[in-house]
């Protein structure tokens, strides 16, 4: 059973992940280019990304190729490729 934090976490990847296809909601890679932007530390599930990534070297790879556009972003941070990375 999921806690209402968990499923908050799980709602604001979703949120991340939608297509634009979805009337007028912005592109997942600015989404996403937004937040690393911002002048405060990451959100708490993408600072224990990061960790989680530290010691994965594949998937830290596929993180890099989000920013170099060859990963989906929306495949990368899908709910379920974020537990399974994390070990959730």
């Amino acid at each position: 059973m999921q806690s209402t934090k968990d499923s908050a976490d799980d709602a604001r990847w979703k949120r991340r992940s939608l297509s634009t296809s979805g009337g007028g909601m912005r592109p997942p890679m600015y989404e996403f280019t937004c937040e690393l932007t911002k002048l405060e530390p990451p959100p708490l599930e993408m600072q224990r990304l990061f960790e989680a990534l530290r010691d994965n070297p594949g998937e830290t790879a596929r993180f890099f190729g989000v920013l170099a556009l060859t990963v989906p972003v929306a495949e990368f941070f899908a709910p379920e490729n974020i537990r399974r990375i994390i070990g959730t």
